[in-house]
């Protein structure tokens, strides 16, 4: 019988309050337009943000990071 794995909890360094937003709405689905509305700026300030974050994580992609986040617990499937 094959087993599930534990998840990974990855802890996160701490980030300035706009990118980690920024990076937890990436990991809800968000395109950087949406993001933009959210958080107030402009999107290259988002892409900036972003390629800052992807960078501190050591990750390449959005899909990455979005899964740093579910693994550090900072984002919840929807009806969980």
């Amino acid at each position: 019988m094959l087993g599930v794995a534990p998840p990974v909890h990855h802890q996160l360094p701490a980030y300035p309050i706009r990118p980690a937003v920024a990076g937890l709405l990436v990991a809800c689905g968000l395109s950087n337009a949406e993001i933009c509305v959210k958080v107030r700026l402009a999107e290259t300030a988002v892409k900036s943000h972003m390629q800052s974050l992807l960078g501190k994580l050591g990750v390449h992609g959005r899909l990455r990071a979005a899964v740093a986040a579910y693994d550090a617990g900072l984002v919840r499937p929807h009806g969980s």
